[in-house]
This record gives C-alpha cells, structure tokens and sequence, in this order.
C-alpha cells in the first residue's frame, strides 16, 4: 500500500523500536507532512532526536504509533547510521557520503537562491511513497549530474533535507 493511501486512523506497532521500523515511520511522516497527507505518529522511544526521529506536531489521532523503547537504552547512532539505513550502505561510506554532501550544501548555500528542481522533488516523492528509500537517495545523488545551478542544488537539497532528515545544510555559514 502507498502511504498516499494509508487509511485514515489505521494503526501500525511495531513490536520493537528497530531503528529501521523507527526510520520507516519516520521517512513516512515526514513524506506526509510534505504531501499534506493525513498521516500522523506518536510514541516515538526518547533518545532518538539525534537521528532526526521525531513525533508529528500534528495532535490528531495517531495513524502510526510506535510502542517498545529499545532494551537497554539507544545505541550511539549518528546520522550517518540514518543514511547507512536510509541507503543501504555501510556506515563507513555513508559517514563519507554525508560530509560530502554537507561540504556540497554548504558551497551552494554561497550562490544565489534558485527554485528547486521540480522533477527532482516529484521523484523524492514518488519514492517515499512507497518507502524506496533507497531510491530517494539515488535521486539525490542523481541529482548532481543533471546540471543544475548552485542555487537550484541547494533549494532542492535544502526541501530533500525536510523528507531524508539528514541535517545537510549543518556545515552553512561555518
């Protein structure tokens, strides 16, 4: 089922706050706040805020509630582990691949502004919809030979941030 058309109040728990479950619900959340879709979570464990990993401010009734806190607390994750889950790579390459992509967003963030790239955000989309995570990144990563001025780069990383939870605009102005 795409998440576009997840009932309204349906319910989902997973047994355990998996960190892939987590980021699941997450990357859906976040997809429905983008989309204006009707889909809200709560009972997110406490301590996953440095993954990005947040209840929707929406105080509506839950569509997705996460309900088992991990056993013995949460592991030291990173954001690179959320790009590793995310991309399904090792940590290693995404640690690299993030402070890559941070320098990126950081020299884009010199240019003049541009409107996102449409087409880029419609295939975000399109691949959050359907939990292809994996897809949303090769997206982004395609994104880089399409041309695009520093400007669009940056407006188009910039809202991709808002759907992937990346932190990539972390390295601006430093």
């Amino acid at each position: 089922m795409r998440l576009d058309q997840l009932p309204t109040g349906a319910r989902v728990g997973p047994a355990s706050a998996d960190p892939g479950a987590l980021l699941a619900v997450d990357t859906a959340r976040r997809y429905a706040e983008l989309a204006r879709a009707p889909f809200r979570t709560v009972g997110v464990p406490p301590g996953w805020e440095h993954l990005n990993v947040h209840p929707s401010s929406d105080p509506g009734p839950a569509d997705v509630e996460l309900t088992a806190p991990p056993l013995g607390g949460v592991p030291p994750y990173r954001l690179a582990h959320r790009l590793a889950w995310l991309a399904g790579t090792t940590v290693e390459a995404a640690e690299e691949e993030l402070g890559a992509w941070r320098r990126l967003v950081a020299g884009w963030a010199e240019e003049p502004s541009r409107p996102m790239c449409a087409q880029v955000q419609q295939d975000l989309l399109a691949a959050a919809a359907t939990l292809e995570t994996g897809t949303a990144v090769a997206v982004l990563r395609g994104s880089l030979d399409l041309g695009l001025p520093p400007g669009c780069l940056f407006e188009t990383w910039a809202w991709a941030d808002r759907l992937l939870g990346l932190d990539l605009a972390a390295d601006v102005g430093r």
